[in-house]
């Protein structure tokens, strides 16, 4: 895009991840839990133990009974096609039980749960978007410290459409341009789309929320503030939608 000129055997095609979220209420209704692991398989209970009952699609939305199950140190969930999935491999989603005053006031928020590797979108009370991300890499280490995510309570205050996104520390250095739909939230941090990996819902990043570049393109035009039409971004607003960022 800067109309360099550089040898093409030195670079390798990434096709980007063609993942996107579920729209609450319309793909998918509470309860369900979103398939973070290639691999996963579903189970039969047969009275006794759990048995293989075959694969379950990766990052796929199962809708869940509401029922669950502990056998041995791991935790299942029942499905409403009556197999059970475990925690290890989905994450339940269910809506915020405490909701927050935000909102109650009617506020576009978003919540983060590092854990679960889910994102979820609300408007005011209502779910209406569940998907999954790519938190800090080091999970719930410390952000000073180590490449995870700072946790808390923040507003979006700048976004670009796109912007170049590097670092020149010793051992991690790396350069990556035209990172699509950046929503920075609290210094460096931001939620942002990722063309260059396709595992959401595992942890991956230096630190920011990665997201799949059409969930990081919905979420840009969904969060406040809004980017004016024609505008490549727009920085320091006191207003922007709150995300939360929690365990």
């Amino acid at each position: 895009t800067d109309l360099r000129v550089i040898p093409a055997d030195r670079f390798r095609p990434i096709r980007g991840s063609d993942f996107h979220g579920y729209i609450i209420g319309k793909d998918i209704e509470f309860p369900f839990a979103l398939v973070r692991r290639k691999g996963a398989k579903k189970y039969r209970w047969d009275g006794k133990k759990m048995v293989d009952a075959g694969d379950v699609e990766w990052r796929s939305a199962v809708a869940l009974t509401g029922k669950q199950k502990i056998e041995g140190s791991r935790l299942y969930y029942e499905t409403k096609d009556a197999f059970w999935v475990d925690d290890r491999s989905a994450g339940r989603v269910d809506p915020a039980k405490k909701m927050p005053g935000w909102g109650k006031n009617g506020e576009k928020w978003i919540d983060v749960n590092i854990t679960k590797q889910v994102l979820v979108a609300y408007e005011g009370t209502k779910a209406v978007y569940a998907t999954l991300v790519s938190s800090g890499e080091a999970g719930l280490g410390d952000p000073e410290t180590s490449k995870s995510t700072k946790r808390g309570i923040f507003r979006i205050h700048t976004k670009y459409v796109s912007m170049t996104m590097d670092s020149d520390i010793v051992g991690e250095e790396f350069e990556l341009r035209d990172v699509p739909y950046v929503q920075y939230f609290e210094n460096g941090f931001a939620l942002h789309g990722s063309y260059w990996h396709d595992v959401f819902g595992q942890p991956k990043s230096h630190g920011c929320v990665n997201l799949a570049p059409e969930d990081a393109r919905r979420l840009f035009f969904w969060t406040e503030p809004q980017v004016p039409y024609g505008w490549h971004g727009f920085a320091r607003s006191l207003t922007g939608t709150v995300v939360f960022i929690h365990p």
